[in-house]
Parts: structure tokens; sequence; C-alpha cells
């Protein structure tokens, strides 16, 4: 039967926002420890709208002073020193002898699809790796120096230093810290770093993608510490960490005394995320001068964002730990409402029981060369590394990770899981008797409208016998762990500083993709790379970085293999009304999808029942630029056609 089917599709657009997806979150019915107030008073920053482009080509600055490496001290700095001091030597005695052991894992391996090469990491050290991607397969990823979109194919589609994609030569002072997210319910980008490392130049910069498309612009808001508080005119911040709610955008960072004096406090913005969409004036108010439910000070207070599609408010969740380890105990925090809310929402906080987490002492890494020292990996401490937060079975559970120690040796990774109905943690810990294991990033790996607990965890490993690499283990409901898998070996150790120990991490990225069949879960993470330091002597080799995208192995969804039937399409190049004509073998649900020539997904045309035989489609090209596209023709969820169109108007 000959089956005829035409379309005229007269307009596309990909300014209107993402249908809100807003989780309805069960309350946390146990009394909090502590309450804070905020007497904060609402405050207002305005984009920058006329920023410095006296250059008006890409110079591609970046500031290296070697021996290069971004300082950042922990809140119990002499502590922390002082616990890997007295392990440092057990550990290098250790190394002497050290030989693998067999790990027993007993949750299915994760499968790893595409991989392609990172950000360039230049001369720097730490690379602290973040990365996220849209619904429509854009794929941002910085490192701590630039900047780069990719499409899901591995291909490079924008790379820019910081200071030429801020493009401001005001910004004269360092630029690092990146953070990136994805905003799914409002389908934008936030990219978040920092400038300056002194209370003369310290900023918190703040990118709002203008459309689902980075390539369209951002709009930009800089925060000099002196705005966010007159009391830190002597003081810089660091560590930046980010959340989003239904309403808001949450920005956790560390306060510093200048010329590393030390630690001072911990913050959060809370700022209205939609009018940084908008290019208006931010509403936004400061928490500061916060404890935790021991009363003590918090460091690093890591956002609590939802881990599916969507989001949750208008509370919002952060956690914290002893970053200097030696602790049974997890701070949960809540901000009870949304900025600008009646009555004025306070922070609650409780102290949860965990098990004991110890600080390590740093890494042993493989020699490239027998003569030569390339020093221990720094672990770093026990902060909170990743969360996120999901229902499962009419339960909130927020999903944590940091540092611990393994077998009184060896830096592991505590992954736990805070039942907010019972306040109770579940945790277990992923370490190897002979490699230590660091610097994880968690997302949920289980289907949207599946309530199991399943999660994907990225890490860096290295040991005595083995260079600096890339790894991702599955996590079951039951908390069982997968056997590690390589994502990338290391090639070489890493010798950037000569004489001190080396930066690892500070983090590694991870983001999940929400609207596929299956969830894939990107990652990117650093490791110890063959190639040579632009800085003498020639034996220093530097990190270079890999992206790669995962899945959980039960819950596969590889892109059916094409089916191949005779498909025409005409005229090819089309100027106005474009025809595919084909064979459909069965009668089934028929889907005709336009991709761009980078991969991401246009627009759906047709998605219906169609009887067995031939059909011939057709559609209007007038809203469609010149250019390549694809057009993938989909009968019974397999692949019959992917034919390329010029479009030529």
């Amino acid at each position: 039967m000959h089956f005829i089917i035409v379309l005229f599709f007269l307009l596309l657009t990909n300014n209107i926002f993402s249908q809100n997806i807003i989780q309805e979150t069960p309350q946390i019915l146990q009394q909090p420890d502590l309450i804070i107030q905020n007497l904060s008073p609402l405050n207002y920053m305005e984009p920058v709208e006329n920023t410095n482009t006296e250059f008006n080509s890409d110079w591609v600055r970046n500031m290296v002073v070697y021996p290069h490496k971004t300082i950042h001290l922990p809140a119990d700095n002499n502590l922390v020193k002082q616990i890997k001091a007295e392990k440092r030597l057990a550990k290098l005695e250790w190394a002497q002898t050290a030989e693998p052991t067999f790990f027993a894992p007993t949750a299915n391996d994760p499968i790893v699809f595409r991989t392609f090469d990172g950000n360039d990491a230049r001369d720097g050290t730490p690379t602290d790796n973040t990365i996220a991607i849209s619904n429509d397969g854009i794929i941002i990823s910085a490192v701590n120096s630039n900047i780069r979109y990719y499409n899901t194919n591995g291909d490079v589609i924008f790379s820019k230093s910081f200071y030429d994609f801020l493009a401001d030569t005001n910004l004269k002072g360092k630029l690092y810290d990146p953070v990136v997210t994805y905003d799914p319910q409002s389908d934008r980008f936030i990219f978040v770093l920092l400038h300056g490392n002194h209370s003369s130049n310290s900023k918190l910069i703040i990118c709002f993608s203008k459309t689902k498309n980075p390539a369209d612009g951002w709009n930009k808001y800089y925060f000099p510490i002196t705005t966010i508080s007159s009391n830190y005119t002597f003081k810089w911040i660091d560590f930046p960490k980010v959340g989003i709610s239904n309403d808001d955008l949450f920005i956790s960072g560390n306060i510093f005394k200048n010329n590393e004096e030390g630690f001072s406090e911990s913050i959060i913005m809370q700022i209205e995320k939609q009018k940084g969409y908008q290019n208006k004036s931010l509403t936004y108010r400061v928490w500061k001068d916060l404890q935790d439910a021991d009363k003590g000070k918090p460091f690093t207070l890591y956002p609590v964002s939802w881990g599916k599609n969507g989001t949750y408010g208008p509370h919002f969740y952060f956690i914290s730990t002893k970053n200097a380890g030696n602790s049974d105990k997890i701070f949960l925090y809540e901000i009870t409402g949304k900025l600008g809310s009646t009555p004025v929402p306070v922070m609650k906080t409780w102290v949860l029981s965990a098990p004991k987490y110890e600080l390590s002492a740093d890494v042993v890494q493989k020699r490239s060369l027998p003569n030569t020292d390339p020093g221990l990996l720094d672990v770093g401490d026990c902060r909170i590394q990743s969360a996120f937060y999901q229902i499962s079975r009419g339960e909130g559970i927020i999903h944590y990770t940091h540092h611990t120690e393994y077998n009184q040796l060896q830096c592991a990774i505590s992954y736990g899981r805070i039942n907010l109905a019972t306040l109770k943690i579940t945790e277990k810990t992923l370490g190897k008797a002979n490699t230590d294991y660091a610097y994880p990033a968690i997302a949920s790996s289980s289907t949207e409208g599946d309530h199991s607990r399943d999660i994907i965890m990225a890490f860096l490993a290295a040991s005595p016998t083995m260079y600096p690499g890339v790894y991702v283990v599955g996590c079951d409901d039951n908390m069982n762990f997968s056997s590690p898998k390589i994502i990338k070996e290391g090639d070489a150790n890493v010798n950037i500083l000569h004489g001190e120990d080396e930066r690892w991490g500070d983090y590694t990225g991870i983001a999940r993709k929400h609207n596929t069949s299956a969830p894939r879960i990107w990652l990117s993470g650093a490791y110890g790379s063959s190639v040579k330091s632009g800085f003498p002597p020639v034996t220093s080799y530097i990190y270079k970085n890999y992206i790669a995208e995962v899945s959980d192995n039960a819950v596969t969804d590889v892109e059916p293999e094409i089916q191949p039937v005779n498909v025409q399409i005409f005229p090819n190049p089309v100027h106005q009304l474009c025809h595919i004509r084909f064979s459909n073998e069965t009668a089934d649900i028929v889907k005709i999808v336009v991709y761009n020539n980078n991969g991401q997904h246009v627009i759906t045309l047709f998605e219906d029942y169609i009887k067995k035989g031939d059909a011939n489609f057709s559609f209007n090209i007038n809203a469609l630029a010149s250019g390549v596209y694809f057009v993938k023709v989909f009968s019974a969820e397999k692949i019959i056609a992917n034919e390329k169109i010029v479009v030529n108007k």
C-alpha cells in the first residue's frame, strides 16, 4: 500500500524555555540541632554591560608562574599538614614493596561509550575539571585556564582561554576555579569562576547563558569580595560550589585572609536565577557567620542539587564534613525558602552520625625515570567532593562522597546516602590495598521513573606501579560496587612542581544527560601524560584531560544499528520543500528527526503510527538556516535511515 504523509513545517524556535520540572520533596520531620537567622539585607548587582574589549583578537592569555600551583589552604591547615606528615614515612616504606591485589566486585560494570581528549591543561596545576551537558547534547568543559564546547562526538565547537572568553581587559588578575552546571528546568547553562586571590582584586564571576546554545553569548556579573561583605576588606574567596533550586542559584565559597594567613569562614550566596537569564539586576542575599550543628565553622558547604531531570525547592540542602578527618560526623543544612519569601528563610542544621573517616597520607606515583622523584600526589583533605538529591521509594535521599583512609595507608573514597526521613547514613568505602583512589564525583544512573539508588562514580587513581589515571565505578541500589574501570591510563608521572608534592584533582567533573531513555553520564578528569612541560627541566611531565560517556550496565541505551532501506531525499541540496521517500517494512511507530552538523537535535518533525508500505514525507525548510543537516528516520525504535541534506537558501 502506498502511504503518503505530507507535512509543511513552517517555524522553529530555540528561545522558549523547556517545560518546568519541579519536584515535590518531603520535609525533614526531626527538629534541627541549630537554627541560624539571616540578618543580611537583600542586595542587587547589575550585569556587566560594557566590558573593555580594546583587543579585537584572541590573545589566549594565560598566566603561569613557574613552578605554578593554585594554593588552597584548608580550614585546619596545620592539622592537615601534621596528619599527613605523621603518615608519610609509613606510606613511603610501603611503596617499596607494594604489589597489586584483586578487587572483588559484586555490581555490574559500567559501559564506556565515547571517549576523547579534553581541554588543554597547559602548565598549571591542579586542573580542577568541571563538565555539563544540555538536553541538546552541547557539552561545556573547563579546566583551570580555559573553556570549551563540544558536541557528543568530541568535536570542539568553541575553545577560549578564560581571558578571551570574558573579553574584558580590565580583568588582569588570575582566573581560576571554574564550575559549570546545566539548569534543566530553564534549559540554560551557568558558569562560575574566580578572579584574583587577594582582597584588592578578588571577584566572583557569574555567567548565565542567554539561550540554550552557549554560542549565543552570556550575561555576566562581577561580585568583588568587598561587595559581598564590607567585612572582607583583607580577605578573598576560594572553592566556589554551585547548586540550583526551582527559583534560586546557590554559590558557596570559602573566605581566606590575605597572604596565605588562613581560613576565615564559609559563605553562601542565594541569587534569584531567572534575572540572570534575562540580563537584569540580580537580587541576592549572603549567608555568613555560619556554624555547623556542633557550633564550629563549616568548611566547603556543598550545595545538593536535584540528581535527575528538573529541580526542587523552595528549600535547599547543603552538607559538610570535618575536613581534617578523624571524625564520625556529617553536617546537614537546609535553607528553608526562596529568596525574598515571607517569612524570611532561616538555616536549619543537623549533626549526623557517620562511620569514622580519616585523612590519608599523600599518594606515591609510579616513576617515569628511575632516578627522578616525581613527588607525592596531594590528596587534599576530607571535604565533600560531590553530592546530589533524589526521591526514592517516597524517601528523600542525599548521596555524597569524600576522601577517607583504607587499610591505614591508602587514600580511599567514602560514598554515603543520607535518608532524610530518619537522618540515618548508609556508607560504603571504595578502597584497594595497593592503590590510592581520590577526587570522586557522582551522578544518578537510574532512569527518570526508577526509584533505585544506583550511581556512577568517576575518580582518579595512582600507585607506585601505576601512573595517575581516570577511572569509573558503578554502585547499585544495595550499595554494591562494580570493579573500577579504566577510562584513561596515565602515560607518565606528573612532575610539574619539582621538589614539592604535586597537586592532584582538585575536582573530577561529572554530568548526567537527562533526556535519553537510559541515562548517559559524562565525566572529565586529569591523567599523567608524557607531554613535557614548557618549563625546564626536560624531565617535567604535565597533566592532560580526558572526557568520556558512560552508562549503568543494567540500563543500556546504545543507539541502534542502522537497518538500511531504500531511501530517497530530493531535491538535495534543498531550496524550499524537502521530500523523503522510504519503505516502512512493518506497521509501527515512525519518527523523523532533524539534527544539525554538530549532532545537536533541531526538531522532531513526525512521530506517529503508520502502516507497512512506501511512505513520502515532506517539509518546508524556511525555518532552517543554510547549512548541512542530518535526517534520521526511526521505525520500531530502529534507525532505518540517516541521510545528509544540504539547505541552500
